[in-house]
C-alpha cells in the first residue's frame, strides 16, 4: 500500500479518549499567517491532535491567521480558507489534511485514509513529538537555533533544565561534584559568556555554584528550575538585533508553560521516587500543575489560568581524592645546604627549576623521628637527600611533583527544592493579549564535607618533612616515596545553605490589524543567599609532640610517617598512625573558622517591540531598558569562636587548654569512625558545645548585606569562604534596535534574510570595600559608562522544500566579570602564598562571529546538519599569575603584623621569616587582564536525528539522535591564552524507541578533555621558572580529563494492559549515570592526578498522567 507524502506535527494529549476531543470542544488559538507547514504544525499543537498533511502540496502555501476561540473543525477551516487544503477525514484522534487537486476517491486519498487508521501508520507522541517539533523550529528559524520542548503535558525529560540543554549540540554541561548539571556554556566559551533569560527577560541567580566555586559573576545555576514548569528552551547561537545583548557565546530562553499553550481544562501530576547508589537515603519528587481557559463573557474576554507546584528532595554521597584543590607542589629546596652549593642556591631562578616551592624539607633530623639510625639533630643537606633518594640527582629532587594537600573526601547530605509557579493570560479580544508569569523557588542543601589530608605544603597540619626512596616518572610526578615527619589533617565542613527566587513577568500584546504587532513586557526577579561554613581543622599527632605545657597526643614511637603511591589513577596514602581513631587528633596546629555568606540578586526591566508586516517584508524596532543588581558580602566570626573553642577564651595557640569551651582532653568525643576510612565530626555535638548558633547570629544580625558602611567588631569580610569577593555592583543598560526580515527568489529559490543593528549603552556601578583607619568599612563608588554598536545578519537560502543553507555574521558583547574588577585585596590563603587583586581596569569582551551551515530534513523528526563558526574574540580575559616579594603587600596595608597566626608561621617555615625586615618570602599575586590580541574559536557542529519507521518496518518505533561539536582555539598577541572549559570534541548520543505506550531512551554525552585553568599554576613554571616572562606557555595548567555518561529513560502507559484509566498514567523508570562514570581532573600531566570523584548511579522511578 502506497502512503501520501506527510507531514506529521502535535501529539495526542490524552483527555479521557477521542471524546474529549469532539467538534463541540472549543479552543482558543493564536496563530500568524505564516507558511502553511508553520501553520498547520502549529494549530496540531494548539489543537492536541495529530495532522497528516500531503508535503509536496503545502509547501508554496501560506496558511491564515486563527485568533480567538473556535472549535476544531472551524479552527482548522479558517486556516485553510483561501487554500486548496480540505480536510479528508477525522476520526477524533487524527485528522488527515489532502489537496482537493486529488479527488477523494482517488487511489491515493483512499490510501490516506486507510493508512490514518491502520496499525501501522506512525503516530508521533511523547519523546518523538518532542523531537519532531524542536526539528519543526528549527527549520522555520532565521538564525542558528536549537529548541528542546517537553515531552508530554507537566513531564520534562531530565530532573532540571541544565540536564535537558545538554542534549543540544555545542553546549558543555558544568556538574557539581555529586553529578548533578548545575552550569552550561555555549560553543566553547566559559558560563559568563551565555546569557540567560527566563521568558525572553534577563535574571540573575544569588546561588553558590558549583562546590568550591565563588560564583561571583552573572553565572545562572538551572538546577534551581524543575523540567515540570517549562513549555520550551531555545538556545541561540547566532545574534539578530531583537536578541537582549551580553551573551557573547549566545542566548538561552527559558518560556514557561501558560493556559493558552494547550486550551481548555488540563491537570497533569508527577511522582518519583529516587536513590543514589551510594547514599543512604530514598529521596522523592512530585509536581502538579492545573490549567484551565474560559469565556468569561464579559469585557475580559477569554482567562486562562496555570498553578503548579513542584518539590524534590535527593540524597547524596560522593567520595573521591583531591590535591588540595590547588595543584602539585615541589620540595622548597632554597638554601646552600640543601642545594650542596658553597653559596647561595644555584637551583632558584635557574635554568632547571620549575618553582613551585612549597614543601618544607627538616633542615635538621627531628626529635622522634627513626630514619636509618640517624640521631636526632643530624642536619639534613644534598648528600643526605641523594643518599636517601639513590637514583635521583639534588636537581630531580627539587623539581619532583607531589600533591600540594593529598586527601581522601567525601561529601554526603540532602538537598530539599520547593517550587511554585503560575500564568495568567486575559485576552479579551483576538487583537489583545496580557500575561502576567510568576515563578518562585527555594532551596536548602545540607552537607558534610570532609577529607583527611597531608600536610606536604608547609603551613597548618604540615611539618617540615624529609622524602626516602622516591621514584619518579619521565615528566618528575612522583611515582612513589615516604615521607618522614608527616603529618595529616581532617577538615570537616558543615555547609548549610538556603536559597530563594522569585520573579514576576507581565506582558501586553497588540495587534491592531493583521499587519502590525506592539509588545510591552515588563520583568522583575529577586534571590537571597545564605550560606554557613563553620570549618574545623584538627591534626594527627606530631612526630615530636607539642610545645611544653600544651595540651596534646603522642605519636607512634619513631614518629609518623606517610608512603605515598602513584601508580594507579588515585592515589593512596599508608600511613603507620590510625587516622580513624579520634584519639589520634589534637587542636595544637589546628584551627576552627566560622565563615558566613550572604548574596542578593535583583533584575528589573522593560522592553517595548513593535512590528510591522507586509508582502514584502517585516520591519521591527524595540527599545529595552534593564537593571541588574549583585551583592555578595563574607563574614568572619572565626576569631572570636576559636577563642572561646580551643584558645582558652584569649588569642593564644589553639590548643583546647582547660578554659577552652571543647579542651584537648574531651576532643575525641566529638569524634567517631567515619565513612571512608577517617573519623568524622558529631557537628550537632561540636556546635552546641561551641554556641556557634551565638556567634553566627551576631554575623548574621550585625553585618549588613548590602554595601553599606560595615561597623568593626561583627565579623565582616572581604572575602568569603568559597573565594568570592565581597562588594555590589549595579548596571542599566538601555538598548534600541531596528531590524528588517524578508525574503526574494534568487534563482528560482527563496533567499530569506535577516538584517539588524543594535545599539546598547552600559552605566555600570561598583562598589569595593574599603577599610578605614578605624576599622570600619566604607564601599566608596566606581562609575564607568560605555556603548556598543552590535550589527547582525543572518541569511537562509533554501535548496530545496526540505534542504536549506544558513550564513550569519554578527558582533556581540559580554560585559567583564565585574567580581574581578572590584577593588580589593583577598588575601585569605592560610599559607600565605597566594593573593588575588581585583583589576577595575577590564573592558568588555567583544567577539566577531561567522557561521555557515546546511540542513536536510528527512521528514517527522529526521534531519541533518552541518555547521561551522567561528569567534575572534578581543578583550579576552586570562589570569596572570605574577611572583612578588612579600614587602609588596605593604601597599594594600598587609604587613606582617597583620597577618594571622597560621599565615605568619607559614611564612616562617618556608622563608624563615619573622618581621618585615626579613621576610623575603614570595607571594603570587593573580590579576584579571585583558589578554592582548585575539583569541578565536573555530568549530564544527554536525546534528543528525532518524526515526527507522521509513527504513524497516520491523524498525517502526525506532529512531536515534546524535550531535557532534569540533572546536579549537588559537590567540595572538604577545601570550599564548587558553579559554578554560573549551573541549576539543563533544558528543551526545541518543537511541530510542517509542510506540504503543512503550518509550524506552538510551542516551550518552562526552567531552573531551579542556583546560581548567591559565597558568602557572601553584608558580610552577614549564619548561622552567626562566619562561615566566613569557608566561609559562607550557605550564602548569589544570586540565579537566574526558568525561562520558549515559543515562537510561523509560515509561509504560497502564492503558496498554489495564484498558482505559483516568489519567491514562503511565510509570517511569530511569537511570543516570548508567555506568558510573567518575569526574576527573589533574594537574598538567594525566598522572597527577587533582581530583578524582566517584558519584554513583541514581535510580529513580515514578508515575506521571494528566486529565
Amino acid at each position: 500500500m502506497r502512503r501520501l507524502p506527510t507531514f506529521v506535527a502535535g501529539a495526542y494529549v490524552a483527555l479521557g479518549g477521542a471524546q474529549a476531543a469532539q467538534a463541540a470542544d472549543l479552543r482558543v488559538f493564536d496563530i500568524p499567517e505564516q507558511p502553511a507547514e508553520q501553520g498547520i504544525a502549529a494549530f496540531a499543537l494548539q489543537a492536541g491532535r495529530q495532522i497528516l498533511a500531503p508535503g509536496e502540496d503545502i509547501y508554496t502555501l501560506k496558511t491564515r491567521a486563527v485568533h480567538g476561540r473556535f472549535d476544531i473543525q472551524a479552527g482548522l477551516r479558517e486556516l485553510l480558507r483561501d487554500t486548496p487544503l480540505t480536510v479528508l477525514s477525522d476520526n477524533g484522534k487524527v485528522i488527515v489534511i489532502v489537496s482537493n487537486k486529488a479527488n477523494a476517491a482517488s487511489p491515493d486519498a483512499t490510501s490516506a485514509i486507510a493508512d490514518a487508521a491502520h496499525p501501522e501508520t506512525v503516530i508521533v507522541t511523547g519523546f518523538r513529538a518532542s523531537l519532531a517539533n524542536a526539528a519543526a523550529q528549527k527549520k522555520i528559524a532565521i538564525s542558528f537555533t536549537d529548541s528542546i520542548f517537553a515531552e508530554d503535558i507537566g513531564k520534562f525529560p531530565d530532573t532540571n533544565i541544565a540536564e535537558s540543554i545538554n542534549r543540544i549540540p555545542g553546549i558543555l554541561l558544568k556538574r557539581d561534584a555529586d553529578g548533578e548539571g548545575v552550569q552550561v556554556a555555549i560553543r566553547g566559551l566559559s558560563t559568563n559568556y551565555t546569557r540567560i533569560l527566563l521568558n525572553n527577560a534577563p535574571i540573575m541567580v544569588a546561588g553558590g555554584g558549583i562546590i568550591d566555586s565563588s560564583n561571583s559573576n552573572r553565572e545562572v545555576d538551572l538546577n534551581v528550575f524543575p523540567g515540570e514548569f517549562f513549555s520550551e528552551i531555545t538556545v541561540t547561537k547566532t545574534a539578530r538585533a531583537e536578541i537582549l545583548e551580553g551573551g557573547a557565546a549566545g542566548t538561552i530562553n527559558l518560556k514557561t508553560r501558560r493556559p493558552f499553550d494547550n486550551p481548555g481544562a488540563h491537570m497533569s501530576y508527577s511522582l518519583q521516587g529516587n536513590s543514589n547508589t551510594l547514599s543512604n537515603g530514598m529521596g522523592g519528587s512530585g509536581a502538579f500543575i492545573a490549567s484551565d481557559t474560559f469565556n468569561t463573557n464579559s469585557v475580559l474576554g477569554s482567562v486562562g489560568l496555570l498553578i503548579g507546584i513542584a518539590a524534590r528532595r535527593s540524597y547524596q554521597y560522593t567520595n573521591g581524592w583531591e590535591d588540595g584543590n590547588a595543584g602539585w607542589v615541589t620540595p622548597a629546596i632554597n638554601n646552600a645546604t640543601l642545594c650542596g652549593a658553597t653559596s647561595g642556591c644555584d637551583l632558584v631562578g635557574s635554568k632547571v627549576s620549575i618553582g613551585g616551592d612549597a614543601m618544607a624539607i627538616a633542615p635538621t633530623i627531628p626529635s622522634n623521628v627513626a630514619l636509618q639510625n640517624l640521631p636526632a639533630g643530624t642536619t639534613v643537606n644534598a648528600a643526605m637527600l641523594k643518599a636517601l633518594n639513590p637514583g635521583l640527582d639534588i636537581t630531580q629532587i627539587s623539581n619532583m611533583l607531589l600533591p600540594r594537600l593529598p586527601r581522601s573526601m567525601y561529601e554526603r547530605g540532602s538537598r530539599d527544592r520547593y517550587n511554585a509557579g503560575s500564568s495568567l493570560e486575559i485576552r479579551p479580544s483576538e487583537k489583545l493579549n496580557a500575561y502576567l508569569d510568576i515563578f518562585a523557588s527555594r532551596q536548602f542543601r545540607r552537607l558534610d564535607r570532609s577529607d583527611l589530608g597531608l600536610g606536604v605544603r608547609a603551613g597548618a597540619g604540615a611539618q617540615p618533612m624529609i622524602p626516602t626512596a622516591s621514584t619518579l616518572y619521565s615528566n618528575g610526578v612522583v611515582r612513589t616515596t615516604t615521607l618522614y615527619n608527616a603529618q595529616f589533617g581532617l577538615e570537616a565542613r558543615d555547609y548549610n545553605e538556603r536559597f530563594d527566587f522569585l520573579s514576576l513577568n507581565p506582558g501586553i500584546i497588540w495587534r491592531p490589524d493583521d499587519r502590525m504587532m506592539i509588545a510591552l513586557q515588563a520583568s522583575a526577579s529577586r534571590s537571597h543567599y545564605f550560606r554557613e561554613t563553620p570549618n574545623v581543622y584538627l591534626v594527627t599527632c606530631p612526630s615530636s609532640g607539642v610545645p611544653g605545657g600544651l595540651p596534646g597526643c603522642a605519636a607512634p614511637i619513631g614518629g609518623v610517617t606517610a608512603h605515598f603511591d602513584n601508580t594507579r589513577t588515585i592515589p593512596s596514602i599508608t600511613t603507620n598512625i590510625d587516622l580513624d581513631n579520634p584519639a589520634n587528633f589534637q587542636w595544637y596546629g589546628g584551627r576552627a573558622e566560622l565563615l558566613l555568606d550572604r548574596r542578593y540578586t535583583s533584575t528589573y526591566g522593560a522592553h517595548l517591540d513593535a512590528a510591522y508586516r507586509n508582502d514584502l517584508l517585516i520591519l521591527k524596532l524595540g527599545a529595552a531598558y534593564d537593571v541588574a543588581y549583585r551583592s555578595i558580602v563574607g563574614i568572619d566570626r572565626t576569631d572570636t569562636w576559636q577563642s572561646n573553642i580551643c584558645q582558652n577564651g584569649n588569642n593564644s595557640a589553639c590548643s583546647g587548654r582547660s578554659l577552652s569551651l571543647i579542651p584537648q582532653a574531651e576532643l575525641a568525643s566529638y569524634l567517631y569512625p567515619g565513612p571512608s576510612g577517617f573519623v568524622s565530626l558529631d557537628y550537632a555535638r561540636f556546635q552546641r558545645a561551641s554556641k556557634y548558633e551565638e556567634q553566627k547570629n551576631i554575623g548574621f544580625n550585625n553585618v549588613y548585606g548590602l554595601c553599606v558602611d560595615q561597623p568593626k567588631g561583627f565579623g565582616f569580610s572581604t572575602g568569603t569562604a568559597a573565594g568570592a569577593t565581597s562588594g555590589c555592583f549595579e548596571e542599566r543598560s538601555t538598548g534600541l534596535y531596528g531590524q528588517v526580515d524578508g525574503n526574494f527568489e534568487l534563482a528560482r529559490r527563496t533567499l530569506s534574510y535577516n538584517l539588524g543593528l543594535r545599539w546598547s549603552q552600559t552605566r555600570q556601578e561598583i562598589r569595593s570595600p574599603t577599610k578605614l583607619t578605624n576599622g570600619d568599612y566604607t564601599f566608596p563608588n566606581t562609575v564607568r559608562t560605555y556603548q556598543a554598536y552590535l550589527p547582525s545578519m543572518n541569511l537562509v537560502y533554501e535548496l530545496d522544500k526540505n534542504a536549506m543553507v544558513r550564513a550569519s555574521w554578527s558582533r556581540t558583547m559580554t560585559r567583564a566579570n565585574v567580581a574581578q574588577m572590584i577593588q580589593t585585596v583577598n588575601f585569605s590563603d592560610f599559607t600565605a602564598q597566594s593573593l588575588t587583586l581585583g583589576n577595575p581596569r577590564l573592558t568588555p569582551y567583544f567577539s566577531n562571529n561567522i557561521d555557515i551551515g546546511v540542513e536536510t530534513y528527512t521528514g517527522l523528526e529526521g534531519y541533518f546538519s552541518l555547521a561551522l563558526f567561528r569567534k575572534d574574540i578581543s578583550g579576552f580575559s586570562v589570569a596572570q599569575i605574577v611572583s612578588r616579594p612579600f614587602s609588596y603587600l605593604s601597599q594594600f596595608g598587609i604587613t606582617w603584623s597583620s597577618l594571622t597566626s597560621l599565615q605568619q608561621s607559614a611564612l616562617a617555615a618556608r622563608a624563615g621569616c619573622t618581621s618585615d625586615d626579613d621576610c623575603a618570602a614570595v607571594v603570587n599575586v593573580t590579576q584579571q587582564i585583558n589578554a592582548p590580541g585575539i583569541e578565536t574559536i573555530k568549530g564544527l557542529e554536525i546534528t543528525y536525528v532518524q526515526p527507522l519507521d521509513g527504513v524497516l518496518s520491523s524498525l517502526s518505533g525506532f529512531g536515534f539522535t546524535g550531535n557532534a561539536t569540533v572546536t579549537g582555539q588559537s590567540s595572538s598577541g604577545s601570550a599564548a591564552v587558553h579559554a578554560t572549559d573549551v573541549a576539543p570534541y563533544s558528543l551526545n548520543l541518543t537511541g530510542y524507541y517509542e510506540r504503543n505506550g512503550l518509550m524506552a531512551r538510551l542516551s550518552y554525552t562526552f567531552r573531551a578533555r579542556s583546560y581548567g585553568t591559565s597558568s602557572n599554576v601553584n608558580s610552577v613554571c614549564l619548561p622552567t621558572t626562566q619562561a615566566a616572562a613569557s608566561g609559562c606557555p607550557e605550564g602548569a595548567y589544570l586540565f579537566s580529563a574526558a568525561y562520558g555518561q549515559a543515562d537510561f529513560s523509560s515509561s509504560l502507559r497502564l492503558s496498554r494492559f489495564l484498558g482505559e484509566i483516568p489519567s491514562d498514567p503511565e510509570i517511569t523508570f530511569n537511570v543516570q549515570n548508567l555506568f558510573h562514570a567518575k569526574q576527573f581532573s589533574y594537574f598538567q600531566y594525566s598522572n597527577a592526578t587533582s581530583r578524582y570523584y566517584r558519584t554513583g548511579q541514581t535510580i529513580s522511578f515514578g508515575l506521571h498522567g494528566a486529565f
